[in-house]
């Protein structure tokens, strides 16, 4: 990558995917609280003090690492291998390929969202009261928005199969931040308060006429 191409990659797609993976882990952290009163969680606090210690580290060796970069005049082409495809004529690249001390650097900056991320989870951990399958999925979940972030941020031709990364991982967040539990009980709710009629009988033996002498005068 150029000089130009390196900081816009790294300043466009790293804040916007970083920033949504730690709401993301903050959400799930807190919206699992069925805590009454709330526990300390010692040892989870102090995990993720470390994973977040541990980003911070990544960050400021990103940084570091960063100043000392030597940056090409052009953009370094695809390598061809025996994997790779031809491209049709008339292609060009936007992004090139980064170098190895670049790709240093960006790995560095995704493990500093990752380590983060996890510490702000354990941080802001609270027991839930879901089933052991639902658990299941939310590792599986956890797990996979791992692996699709740092393929999330690998733009090099910006073609359409290098926006699936990306996709997935808005996908899983957005499944991931929405209170579902809210949504039943406001289906519930809405079942409840449904309108009932009720057809009033009157009771015609409570009835009197008013005669002359009722009224007083």
């Amino acid at each position: 990558m150029t000089e130009s191409e390196f900081y816009s990659h790294v300043f466009q797609s790293l804040p916007v995917l970083g920033l949504l993976f730690w709401w993301m882990m903050c959400h799930l952290g807190k919206k699992n609280c069925v805590e009454n009163p709330l526990e300390r969680h010692i040892a989870l606090k102090i995990l993720g003090g470390i994973s977040i210690a541990y980003g911070v580290v990544l960050f400021i060796a990103g940084v570091v690492f960063m100043t000392k970069l030597e940056f090409p005049e052009h953009s370094l082409p695809q390598p061809i291998t025996s994997n790779s495809y031809i491209r049709p004529i008339g292609t060009y690249l936007q992004i090139g390929y980064p170098t190895k001390p670049q790709s240093i650097v960006i790995s560095e900056f995704i493990g500093t969202i990752q380590f983060v991320g996890l510490g702000i989870y354990l941080w802001c951990f609270r027991k839930s009261g879901t089933k052991w399958w639902q658990k299941t999925m939310k590792v599986v979940a956890y797990t996979a928005m791992f692996m699709l972030l740092s393929s999330a941020m690998d733009f090099h031709y910006y073609d359409l199969y290098e926006f699936i990364s990306p996709t997935l991982l808005i996908v899983l967040a957005t499944l991931c931040l929405i209170n579902w539990r809210g949504l039943k009980r406001n289906n519930r709710n809405d079942n409840k308060n449904e309108p009932v009629l009720v057809e009033a009988n009157f009771d015609k033996s409570n009835e009197y006429e008013i005669n002359s002498a009722d009224v007083e005068l």
